[in-house]
């Protein structure tokens, strides 16, 4: 069997191909969309923690069409279960000084994101950041002026 999956964001992958064990798997993962052309990514015939099913880890990309193929062991037949277990990567938000203003950065790669505000953590408000972030290299940066009080800033992932 050969699954396409469409790839929006990055994201540790885990796929387990029969969490069951009732048949003997082998999982393999491939990008590129032809047949004759496809380049492995991972594969795996038995889980590195024991028994028959399958586990594959792959550091999926942004904007990747990734092709799944799973099969069993010497032909055997019965119920195969894929799952799919997707662990985001949280980006990391960097904090400089440039003369009076605080400079907050993070990376481009970090798609469905957005910057707040609370002016404290005890319980907070948290708003979002009206400055419009530019983009240099492969980050994003808000150069915020210096105000008067506590400022506390955060990375929101965007509900989908």
């Amino acid at each position: 069997m050969l699954w396409t999956i469409e790839v929006n964001l990055q994201f540790q992958s885990h796929y387990n191909s029969n969490p069951t064990r009732s048949v003997d798997t082998i999982l393999a993962v491939y990008t590129d969309s032809t047949l004759t052309s496809l380049a492995p990514v991972v594969s795996n015939d038995d889980d590195p923690g024991g028994g028959t099913a399958s586990v594959v880890k792959f550091q999926a990309r942004a904007g990747v069409a990734y092709q799944i193929a799973v099969d069993t062991f010497g032909g055997q037949t019965g119920t195969i279960h894929l799952i799919l277990t997707a662990e985001i990567e949280r980006p990391a938000l960097r904090v400089s000084l440039s003369g009076r203003n605080v400079v907050l950065s993070w990376p481009t790669n970090a798609v469905g994101f957005s910057l707040e505000a609370a002016e404290n953590l005890g319980t907070p408000t948290w708003t979002g950041v009206s400055a419009v972030p530019v983009v240099t290299g492969e980050n994003h940066s808000v150069k915020l002026p210096f105000g008067s009080g506590n400022r506390f800033y955060r990375l929101k992932q965007d509900s989908r």
